[in-house]
């Protein structure tokens, strides 16, 4: 089996997350401000923050994408996560997605993380675009996309997100240049 490849930014390592990391995945995914546009539900207890590091731990031995645990050099608290699934069956596309704790907001750690994902793309895969949705709403996280080239694509859109609540939402596109 393949190594897990492991990033690094100038301030940040992106590591495989690990059954270890559960109770740093629960802190963030039942963050309120976090989860505030996301597509999923809050995760509810121990065991869905187990399942949910299972499942992310899984999509790269699956072939189904990859997720990284985000951590500030020199600490090993997971402050984040990033990564792609894939889109279409050849994998010649992925949907990039990411969260961070609000206490990392306005530093530029996630455009570093999105920066290092690129480079890793570009370099070791044969994706030929990524797309990212993100909710109107969320301008920082449009900010972030845009700073790392992707273009927004048609009209936003209508999505429904858990306990009922309709956002708008932008998709954005990045076509990957292989070097």
């Amino acid at each position: 089996m393949e190594v897990f490849p492991r990033l690094e930014s100038p301030r940040l390592f992106l590591r495989e997350i690990r059954e270890g990391d559960a109770w740093a995945l629960y802190r963030i995914y039942t963050d309120p401000q976090v989860v505030r546009y996301h597509n999923l539900e809050r995760l509810v207890g121990f065991e869905a923050a187990l399942s949910f590091a299972a499942w992310m731990h899984s999509l790269y031995p699956e072939r189904l994408g990859l997720r990284w645990g985000i951590e500030v050099r020199g600490s090993h608290d997971l402050i984040g996560t990033i990564g792609y699934e894939y889109l279409d069956a050849r994998q010649h596309g992925a949907e990039l997605s990411y969260d961070l704790l609000p206490a990392h907001w306005g530093q530029g750690l996630m455009q570093e993380a999105v920066k290092a994902v690129l480079e890793y793309v570009r370099e070791r895969t044969s994706l030929l675009y990524l797309e990212a949705n993100t909710v109107l709403e969320n301008q920082a996280s449009a900010r972030v996309l845009e700073k790392a080239g992707f273009v927004p694509q048609g009209e936003p859109y209508a999505r429904g997100l858990p306990g009922g609540a309709t956002y708008r939402v932008q998709r954005y596109r990045l076509e990957v240049d292989v070097r």
